[in-house]
């Protein structure tokens, strides 16, 4: 192991998950120091025990959606019980070998809840902007154009760094952050009240639901970057791990970071040892600058999230709404308003229902192709089900045909056929005795549809043969 390599790489996401850590823990309703506990704590013990060795753990702005309700009905305590509660729900799902469920989640609806939170987050600091509007300005203008100078920078830091500067020099009267004290996290037992217990659950599942997504998501994006594979249920246990330290210490339920983590593999991080040095990095941050965050305006925190809701949304799948992928866009858009107005479970329930009835409906549609007509023999394919929700296409679509003697359908793309699939067959015997066709011609059927009709008795063995060639060369000779 290249012991320069992890420490370097350590002291990076360090200095990167600073301004965040304490932007979040504002931002979810708690206190700067409840979100530097949970980018030490956490990320410590998921580092630790999770099962991908280049994820980097923490609170993050879509958590903060959730724990900011939380935390005003319930207050701290309950935030505390609830993120226990998540913990021992991942743990859970990790035994239950549940991570590998993250992929029967669309994209589009993954996409659109991260474009609903990041929404959410930039509602819920205009009030801080609209204190010191300036200030909030001049640290996102700082952080995008140290960006395009070099990304190695730390722009987030220099960003607050340039927000507390200018309230010093030119005081706009910006609240700023509650001091913390420089003393190590204390050991704290939530209070289990029952009653808050049984009303907390729903938000508990909330966290745990949107912990595991985001943290199966962010280990994922570590596997592309790197070539790995991570162990998605130990990733859920080391998560649920984490969010309960965390509980314990006062800290605000986390998640894999996908930014952080990025930071870690691109400064050559090869370890678990990037989480327990970023960690000491933070805790001696805490121990000698805590009381110096009383100069931090919460304006320019705010700036910092302005830019982290900008990376957050995903503007190129919104842009793919012109480019042909209208279904996945309207379940994207639907995901999206949902997780603005309603909630994660609402949002995410809603998206993957709706997605499934798109899809269903897609599966659901016949298609019928002319594939020729010579010597008054019309060969048509069908491609899809035929079935009691389709059978109307199919007879609606041979009445407007040219007559012929000969009408062979090609089945070999047909899924399935059910009863009313196969009278539907059967009648349209009918039709050639309407002189549209003399005779029906069935060709690859497959063994199941094949035995299907033979045992219903409807169409005789003589109508079936295997391929469309086979049956026009025997009428050609």
């Amino acid at each position: 192991m290249n012991w320069g390599r992890e420490i370097s790489a350590g002291l990076t996401v360090g200095i990167v998950a600073l301004p965040l850590a304490l932007a979040f823990g504002i931002a979810s309703g708690a206190t700067p120091a409840a979100g530097l506990y949970t980018a030490i704590i956490a990320g410590t013990v998921a580092g630790i025990f999770g099962g991908s060795r280049y994820q980097i753990t923490g609170p993050t702005g879509a958590m903060s959606v959730i724990l900011i309700g939380i935390i005003a009905q319930y207050g701290i305590s309950g935030m505390l019980i609830a993120g226990l509660m998540a913990g021992v729900l991942q743990i859970i799902f990790g035994t239950l070998k549940l991570g590998r469920l993250i992929n029967l989640i669309p994209h589009s609806v993954i996409v659109g809840f991260t474009n609903g939170i990041a929404i959410v987050i930039l509602l819920g600091q205009l009030k801080y902007i609209a204190g010191a509007p300036l200030l909030t300005t001049v640290v996102v203008v700082t952080i995008f154009g140290l960006r395009r100078l070099n990304k190695v920078i730390p722009a987030s830091l220099i960003g607050l760094a340039v927000g507390i500067a200018l309230e010093q020099l030119w005081p706009l009267g910006a609240p700023t952050v509650q001091a913390i004290p420089a003393t190590l996290p204390v050991l704290v037992w939530p209070h289990l009240d029952w009653a808050m217990v049984i009303g907390l659950l729903k938000p508990a599942v909330s966290i745990a639901l949107l912990g595991s997504i985001e943290s199966l998501l962010s280990a994922a994006v570590a596997d592309n970057m790197t070539g790995t594979v991570h162990n998605s249920n130990r990733e859920l246990v080391g998560q649920g791990l984490g969010n309960i330290a965390a509980a314990f210490f006062g800290g605000v339920p986390g998640t894999g970071a996908i930014a952080r983590t990025a930071v870690n593999i691109n400064n050559g991080g090869q370890t678990r040892w990037v989480s327990i040095i970023q960690s000491l990095f933070l805790l001696g941050v805490l121990l000698i600058l805590g009381p110096w965050t009383s100069y931090i305006p919460l304006a320019a925190l705010s700036g910092i999230l302005v830019v982290t809701c900008y990376d957050m949304f995903d503007f190129e799948n919104i842009r793919a709404l012109n480019r042909g992928a209208f279904a996945d866009g309207v379940v994207l858009l639907a995901t999206m308003a949902l997780t603005v107005f309603t909630d994660l479970i609402v949002a995410v329930v809603g998206g993957v229902l709706l997605a499934t009835l798109i899809y269903a409906y897609r599966g659901s549609l016949l298609q019928i192709k002319s594939v020729s007509h010579v010597n008054n023999v019309a060969v048509y394919s069908l491609h899809g089900p035929l079935f009691f929700g389709t059978v109307d296409q199919l007879t609606g679509y041979i009445k407007q045909l040219p007559s012929c003697e000969t009408l062979i359908l090609d089945l070999s793309d047909l899924c399935k056929i059910d009863l009313t699939g196969a009278l539907a067959l059967s009648k349209l015997q009918q039709l050639g005795g309407a002189r549209r066709f003399s005779q029906l011609v069935l060709c690859g059927l497959s063994s199941e549809n094949r035995s299907i009709l033979e045992h219903i008795g409807i169409i005789k063995a003589e109508h079936m043969v295997a391929e469309p060639a086979q049956y026009l060369a025997s009428v050609q000779a």
